[in-house]
């Protein structure tokens, strides 16, 4: 017994000596972590494997059907709305795709119907700018640019007349008839334009360049542009993309913009610009914006977006693929969104040092020493305030870019030029600098800080002791998530077989109510307070622009600019379901001293327009003068100093009536000299938007928190709440001296009568919204849905307009609805109609008006009628889907 107690003691004993030999070598440690990192591995696939049936078994029909359209990415042309610098770079390419094939189907149905007219003839699309050439900035909504081509029709030719030249050159585009008679070969008699009056009157008669897109005989940008959005609204139908996608073009005065959209977020966004080639170069003559307050509709800028997309691509060919100058320009131009300091700039700088440093300079691991050599070359011409064009007058042009002989024996043209008169300018320039090195710094410390981390791992990871640590943590980590796992398991089988849909609102509703940044979520979804915050946001600082504008024309004799007037959907309460809500405001007009307002009435379809001539006003009798008249038609030294100094007339004004486009270009000229006497220029960004009609701007906090806001022009009519506004019409072409007549303010106060005298929970709203959130991007105008909603606001009493009559109400609207186009007539709910609360003001003349048919153009368009048919039974069927499914 003795000898067995010691021969087991002695086997304890030399196991635990073993032991402890291991537990001393680290090689035991190392081992050890693997296998429990194997172990953790095999688990992990091996729980891979059954994820599929587990959801599948949890899930109802809803989530099947979620998972059916969201499988296979790859294959899904729809997904297009993912982080444009986060995303894979195949997803960008799939993007770019898509919209190269949607437009070429465009362009093929434009050469169809157009080839044998004396329309311009349309060329290939060229795929240009930062989406096509790689370096989006960090933006959700990434704009895909294409410059179409543009030749003249046969029996034309295009003349190109130079224009101003600053910063680039500028022409215009005269139209002439054109002897083809050579060219024809023909012996018997002549059939070209110039030689043929029956050609010619042929001509004449039928759609043509110079009479339906020519000013004067010049190539119009406006008239291109319009004729090109009304053809894509008419083609979209024959394409089978308008079965599964939806269209929307988006107001333009220089390019065709419109967005694809397929169910709520899958999204792309094109913009059609045209251009004229100069010759067989790589340079056009394009529809873009100069950089002038006011371009004319008949002036085309140069454009090297074109030459700049095959430098980008010759680039690419020459370098390796890790090449860094994309990042680093992607980096630089985020920084940027929304200040003044312009992107080509940067842009330009990138070029110069692509053709300077030896591109097996530009590897990835160099990327902060490329960044350093780009603000380093930025700031040198800052200093000597010069900046030489990349295009014009340089010889380090690749010889792959053909560019017109006089770009190519030019002299440097100086991109800083103005920076030497402007000091104002000058000074925000160097902002604009300062805030993009320390975007850069930020990023280099952070690149720096990654390097000391893995040089610290590095360490750990040559010693044992690292690897007993971590083999210890992990073990713990697996103990305590299994622990987990088990304590969760009945909540998650519960809430499993419910409705998935709760989660959605639990995570969206969460406490956000005292994040004053929070402006972009679902304008459904997010809490009705979020959405009154954004608007008392607005409303704030648009005060502030209105009090500066007061301040700085008080004395002169520019527009008296009045409060302005919230109006809209975002402010009335019923956003449609878009990520980005635009807030609407109105800001009246008034005569300023010794000016009168005239209103001249224009064409009335659908709705009223008018002129607004301004006219010298006599003020002795209000002034009360005796000895002296101070007015302008009466003394002649104050007619004398008002044209001396800037005036309503001669600077906002064409042939003595109010120019929109003049007047929209004055206010974003103010907006941004205004902007840095704000408090809110220190911590956030502006960007004013092109727009010719309004001032449209984005103030935006970080990357994500932004406002986007739109001031439209009004001139009030009398004391009603009938304002002329500088809002579009809905012909293809609207002069800039027509301001139509809009409604906005009185519906802004039939909601607000609406609110106050109905019950918290009316559900009135919310079926408009719904309505409306269907028919995004499709011609049913969403205007149609708010004037039947009205009617039968007043024909309903509104005690039947609970929330548990919601769905009762829907139907009411499309019955409503389905009988208006039946008889082809819908009622204005202004104009002839009894039942509009007294509260709302209206002129004399809309109050004893006969009733206004909105559907009257249905009566003698089949197409359209057809077309108006073909959305109503689309919203019928998709408010029975969301009614059946409970939403």
């Amino acid at each position: 017994m003795n000898q067995e107690q010691r021969n087991q003691e002695q086997s304890s004993f030399a196991w635990a000596s073993l032991l402890l030999s291991a537990l001393q070598c680290w090689q035991f440690w190392a081992i050890a972590a693997v296998l429990v990192l194997l172990f953790g591995l095999c688990w992990w696939l091996r729980k891979r494997s059954h994820e599929p049936e587990r959801e599948e078994e949890s899930s109802g029909n809803n989530v099947e059907e979620e998972h059916q359209e969201e499988n296979d990415d790859t294959n899904d042309p729809g997904r297009f709305f993912e982080d444009p610098i986060q995303r894979p770079v195949q997803n960008r390419e799939r993007d770019c795709e898509a919209v190269k094939n949607l437009v070429q189907k465009f362009i093929d149905l434009f050469k169809y119907e157009f080839s044998k007219t004396w329309y311009p003839v349309v060329q290939k699309a060229i795929e240009v700018g930062t989406a096509f050439e790689g370096w989006s900035p960090q933006e959700v909504d990434v704009t895909h640019h294409l410059l179409v081509s543009l030749k003249p029709p046969r029996g034309h030719i295009f003349h190109l007349e130079p224009g101003p030249s600053w910063p680039v050159r500028n022409f215009r585009i005269r139209v002439e008839l054109d002897c083809t008679c050579e060219m024809q070969q023909r012996t018997a008699e002549t059939r070209c334009f110039p030689h043929d009056p029956e050609e010619e009157q042929r001509r004449k008669e039928g759609p043509n360049i110079l009479d339906d897109l020519c000013t004067d005989s010049y190539l119009d940008v406006q008239k291109t542009a319009h004729w090109f959005q009304k053809m894509v609204r008419r083609f979209w139908k024959d394409l089978p993309e308008s079965a599964t996608h939806r269209l929307m073009v988006l107001p333009s005065d220089r390019s065709c913009k419109f967005r694809v959209t397929q169910g709520w977020e899958k999204s792309l966004l094109i913009e059609l610009m045209f251009g004229v080639q100069e010759g067989d170069s790589d340079i056009f003559l394009s529809s873009q914006y100069t950089e002038a307050a006011y371009t004319p509709s008949t002036i085309w800028p140069e454009t090297y977006a074109v030459a700049e997309m095959k430098f980008f691509s010759y680039i690419a060919s020459q370098a390796q693929p890790d090449t860094c100058h994309l990042r680093c320009l992607q980096l630089c131009v985020s920084s940027l969104l929304g200040r003044d300091f312009y992107i080509y700039t940067l842009k330009t700088v990138v070029m110069h040092l692509l053709t300077i440093i030896p591109l097996s300079r530009w590897h990835k691991d160099a990327f902060t020493e490329r960044l350093e050599d780009i603000m380093l070359y930025l700031q040198r011409c800052l200093n000597k305030k010069g900046l030489n064009h990349f295009f014009i007058g340089n010889d380090n042009v690749p010889e792959e870019i053909i560019l017109p002989l006089e770009l190519q024996t030019a002299k440097w043209l100086n991109l800083f030029q103005h920076l030497e008169h402007n000091p104002d300018a000058y000074e925000e320039a160097w902002l604009d600098f300062l805030e993009v090195e320390r975007m850069n710094q930020e990023q280099r410390n952070q690149e720096q800080s990654g390097f000391a981390w893995a040089s610290l791992l590095l360490s750990a990871l040559q010693c044992w002791q690292f690897w007993a640590i971590a083999a210890v943590l992990v073990l713990l980590f697996g103990l305590c998530w299994w622990l987990r796992k088990r304590s969760h398991e009945p909540e998650r089988e519960e809430e499993s077989s419910g409705n998935n849909v709760e989660e959605e609102k639990h995570g969206e509703e969460n406490n956000d109510a005292n994040d004053p940044g929070r402006f972009f979520e679902d304008p459904i979804q997010r809490p009705a307070q979020n959405r009154e915050r954004d608007c008392e946001a607005v409303k704030n600082l648009v005060q502030k622009f209105i009090d500066l504008f007061k301040y700085e024309f008080s004395n002169t004799w520019y527009p008296v600019v009045q409060k302005a007037i919230e109006v809209g959907t975002a402010f009335e309460g019923w956003s449609p379901q878009e990520v980005d809500v635009t807030h609407h405001l109105l800001v009246s007009l008034k005569p300023p001293r010794g000016h009168i307002f005239h209103l001249e009435p224009g064409p009335s379809w659908p709705v009223r327009n008018f002129r607004i001539r301004v006219e010298l006003d006599c003020t002795c009798e209000m002034q009360q003068r005796t000895a002296e008249t101070r007015c302008f038609p009466h003394d002649p030294e104050e007619e004398q100093r008002r044209k001396e100094g800037p005036n309503i007339l001669d600077d906002l004004c064409t042939d003595s009536y109010l120019d929109v486009q003049k007047t929209a270009h004055w206010f974003q000229k103010m907006v941004r000299r205004f902007w840095k006497d704000l408090p809110e220029s220190a911590t956030h960004r502006l960007m004013v938007l092109p727009s010719d009609r309004s001032c449209k701007f984005r103030v935006t906090q970080g990357w994500e928190k932004s406002l986007l806001i739109e001031l439209m022009f009004g001139v009030q009519e009398g004391d009603s709440d009938i304002f002329l506004s500088s809002q579009y019409t809905e012909a293809a072409y609207t002069p800039s001296t027509i301001w139509p007549e809009t409604y906005a303010v009185a519906e802004m106060k039939f909601f607000s009568y609406i609110a106050s005298q109905a019950q918290p929970d009316t559900c009135h709203l919310r079926c408009l919204q719904l309505c409306v959130s269907s028919l995004l991007g499709r011609d049913f105008y969403i205007y149609t849905l708010k004037t039947v909603v009205m009617h039968l606001l007043t024909i309903i009493p509104l005690s039947r307009w609970h929330k548990d009559a919601f769905t009762e109400r829907l139907e009411d609207i499309m019955l409503y609805l389905q009988r208006c186009l039946n008889k082809k007539g819908l009622n204005h709910f202004f104009i002839g109609n009894d039942n509009v609360p007294e509260e709302i003001i209206l002129p004399l003349e809309l109050q004893t008006a006969k009733w206004l048919n909105l559907f009257q153009h249905l009566e003698h368009n089949p197409d359209a009628y057809e077309e108006a048919w073909l959305d109503f039974l689309v919203l019928q069927c998709w408010l029975r889907k969301q009614v059946l499914h409970g939403h």
